[in-house]
């Protein structure tokens, strides 16, 4: 049996380490043709040379340069046709065949522009500490779009092979709103690194004493990540404390992009117990980060008080990582035959199920909708995890590393 279940995890393992192995072999084909373009459209002066997947994300916002109504034409897209157009009200509920009826989703309203905002700042943590620079004076090319932000730098960028490599910032942005908005910013991975998705595969959940003796009875988490937000809380509360201080009227926002979503999550629960009122938490192409009964408690008890949206695209790979295990949670196959732990998403997810900057689908309350992400079992689709409601990690992050 331990030698089944030592096999069963190395093969999640294989698939996930292949995953992130695409995202790097795309980053780096990028960057090379980056360097050989003839121009800012990206043609080559060489002659023709074949598209990589991070060729296409770049030919996206062509193709919807206007602000007129965009359509989807992705064949999911089509199947979730009536399902887009209810859920594009959000007062709508999501419809299911089981007569067992999801969580209800928040009172909140997903909007559009403020997730761009957020995906903007999460791309703004690659040009921080640890991956690139530009967020120390604030000069980054997505810097630019929000003038007069003062940044303080998170980053666990120890020696040695104990350093997690979490990386992002805390900043007071002046011109969001009347106060202006404090923003908690996580990144990534380090693109040239895998050292933190090497950490983190092996899916080990643990006990989060903290939140425990908050309240979330039976709650286990990923081990990696929470080591991961855990290395720079110290540097996160202290930075939020400096800024809400200073500006005591500005709502404070949490965001992050791939692990940097992972963190968010922590980060939001961490501001909660120590007494601070959110706005809001947008992660985008987040991993599963914790059991299910985590993923209940945090709903009920930590994001029933602000607005939270886990947005997802198309066949983004990294939202099935960790694997959740639903024949387990029907009690068919036990978890620990399997090898791995029960995780489940936090909610509430909104789906693009084509292009990132067209049609979305808010999900039912449960996290796990089988009409959103879920609709996929596990696709390598990398290009969808590099862009997000219009924004383009892979040139980002190659940016700030100029």
């Amino acid at each position: 049996m331990a030698g089944f279940r030592e096999v069963r995890r190395q093969l999640w393992a294989v698939q996930a380490t292949a995953v992130l192995l695409l995202l790097f072999t795309g980053l780096m084909l990028n960057g090379k043709a980056a360097a050989g373009d003839g121009g800012s459209d990206g043609s080559s002066s060489g002659g023709v040379r074949a598209k990589t997947g991070l060729d296409i994300i770049d030919e996206l916002p062509s193709k919807h340069s206007n602000n007129s109504k965009r359509t989807t034409t992705h064949a999911h897209a089509h199947a979730l046709s009536t399902h887009q157009h209810q859920h594009r009200n959000r007062n709508q509920t999501n419809t299911t065949n089981s007569t067992e009826q999801p969580p209800k989703v928040s009172g909140y309203t997903y909007n559009e522009t403020r997730s761009l905002q957020m995906v903007q700042l999460s791309g703004a943590a690659y040009c921080s500490g640890v991956l690139g620079k530009g967020v120390e004076n604030w000069d980054c090319e997505v810097c630019k779009k929000f003038p007069g932000t003062k940044a303080t730098i998170v980053s666990d960028a120890g020696p040695g092979l104990m350093a997690t490599n979490a990386n992002g910032f805390v900043a007071f942005v002046a011109t969001d709103g009347p106060h202006g908005s404090i923003v908690v910013s996580f990144s990534g991975t380090n693109p040239t690194s895998l050292q933190n998705w090497m950490v983190n595969l092996n899916f080990a959940l643990v006990d989060p004493i903290e939140y425990i003796s908050a309240g979330c009875e039976a709650c286990k988490v990923d081990r990696g990540f929470l080591t991961a937000y855990l290395s720079v809380r110290s540097q996160v509360r202290e930075a939020v404390r400096f800024y809400t201080d200073a500006h005591p009227l500005a709502p404070i926002w949490i965001t992050g992009h791939s692990l940097g979503g992972a963190l968010a999550v922590h980060a939001s629960v961490d501001l909660t117990i120590a007494g601070y009122k959110l706005q809001g938490v947008y992660t985008f192409g987040q991993p599963r980060i914790a059991n299910t009964k985590f993923s209940a408690w945090y709903r009920e008890h930590i994001a029933s008080s602000f607005e939270h949206f886990r947005v997802t695209h198309n066949r983004d790979p990294v939202p099935h990582l960790p694997p959740d295990l639903p024949l387990s949670r029907m009690k068919m196959i036990p978890t620990a035959f399997l090898g791995v732990g029960d995780f489940s998403h936090v909610p509430v997810e909104v789906f693009y199920p084509g292009d990132s900057g067209g049609n979305f689908v808010v999900c039912d309350g449960s996290g796990e909708d089988q009409q959103c992400s879920d609709s996929h079992v596990l696709d390598l689709q990398v290009a969808d995890h590099m862009y997000y409601v219009g924004f383009a990690f892979a040139k980002n992050t190659i940016g700030c590393k100029l």
